[in-house]
């Protein structure tokens, strides 16, 4: 019997058949000292071939590094008294922080998860977009993600709030009309940067606020977003499209973003372990034994071999045992026939 010189090939990829995903509002985070981080794209943002198509599963692709212009938001599930406005929501069993890591700026939205409902939204405490009158509380809570989500299920929720707005002169009060329509159209895996490929919902969402001038009776425009988010276990909003305001609802297909979050770091996901290829791998024959050899990784944490016996693009690459050391002894096969062998390290 014969054995081909070992191969080693770079790359590995894998593809998972998935189910249609179940997510419930209890896989929202909301223990205090979660947290994540998240790129952030802002602007004019292109995003044409983002969002992908609808139904399942399908496989989005947001891991790409950290655009030049992209800052960086961090969110911490607190109490609702951190900050010091949590009086102001008394019904809140948590607060959402977000930091701008840049700047240091920081905004609260306040929650609370409801068995059979859904997680309750109470308002905002947001001094970057608005100092002159930071603090909203909405007239009455909104449910903005309902108990259970699947594929094709959808809801509504309204919410009216007042508001301070600047228009140049003078400031004044405002109401704000929200209403949200949102649907469930695809599933898939969505791939983070830096924490790999999770499984996920992708909600359609289009927001709509009605502005009425409480001051001076003005007219003002009213404003409709098409927002497309990933929600992903134990993170929640894992990414997040949201598109440029509009006068009419913006198309399924819309080129161009205001905003593009991507959570590249979270309390809830541990990183897969980064797996490398290991250098100049070598074979030689030892009695009835294939004697596989490489380099030593000293930040290794273990390896891993792998041989296949016909190359082909979608071949199945099969497990030995994990070697302890950079060496494994591979049993020869009667018989005609080729074998061929890849190697990688973790760490």
């Amino acid at each position: 019997m014969k054995k081909a010189l070992p191969a080693f090939v770079l790359a590995l990829s894998s593809v998972t058949a998935l189910a249609q995903i179940q997510f419930s509002a209890t896989d929202l985070p909301q223990q205090i000292g979660a947290y994540s981080r998240a790129y952030v794209s802002t602007g004019n943002v292109a995003v044409a071939s983002l969002p992908g198509a609808k139904g399942g599963p399908q496989r989005w692709d947001f891991s790409y590094a950290q655009g030049v212009g992209d800052h960086v938001r961090r969110l911490d599930l607190v109490a609702p008294t951190d900050g010091g406005h949590g009086a102001d929501f008394p019904e809140a069993a948590y607060a959402e922080r977000t930091t701008r890591e840049a700047s240091g700026s920081q905004s609260w939205e306040y929650y609370r998860i409801i068995p059979t409902q859904g997680r309750t939204y109470y308002g905002f405490y947001d001094p970057v977009s608005n100092a002159a009158d930071p603090v909203t509380v909405f007239d009455a809570p909104t449910i903005d993600l309902p108990e259970t989500i699947a594929l094709n299920q959808s809801w509504q929720r309204t919410v009216d709030f007042t508001d301070l707005i600047d228009i140049g002169f003078i400031q004044v009060t405002v109401l704000v009309k929200f209403t949200s329509e949102a649907v469930v159209d695809a599933y898939g895996t969505v791939v983070l940067p830096a924490i790999g490929e999770v499984p996920a919902l992708r909600v359609n969402e289009v927001n709509t606020y009605e502005t009425f001038d409480l001051t001076l009776g003005l007219p003002l425009d009213t404003q409709i977003f098409r927002n497309y988010y990933w929600l992903v276990k134990d993170v929640g909003k894992a990414v997040h499209i949201i598109s440029k305001p509009e006068t009419t609802v913006p198309p399924e297909n819309f080129q161009t973003a205001s905003t593009v979050l991507r959570v590249f770091e979270s309390s809830a996901v541990k990183p897969p372990p980064l797996r490398l290829s290991v250098k100049n791998l070598r074979a030689a024959l030892k009695g009835k034994e294939l004697f596989l050899t490489w380099d030593k990784e000293s930040p290794a944490t273990g390896y891993e071999v792998e041989f296949v016996d016909r190359l082909a693009p979608q071949a199945t690459w099969s497990p030995l045992p994990k070697p302890t050391d950079n060496f494994l002894f591979d049993p020869l096969i009667v018989g005609p026939g080729s074998r061929f062998y890849r190697v990688f390290f973790t760490q």
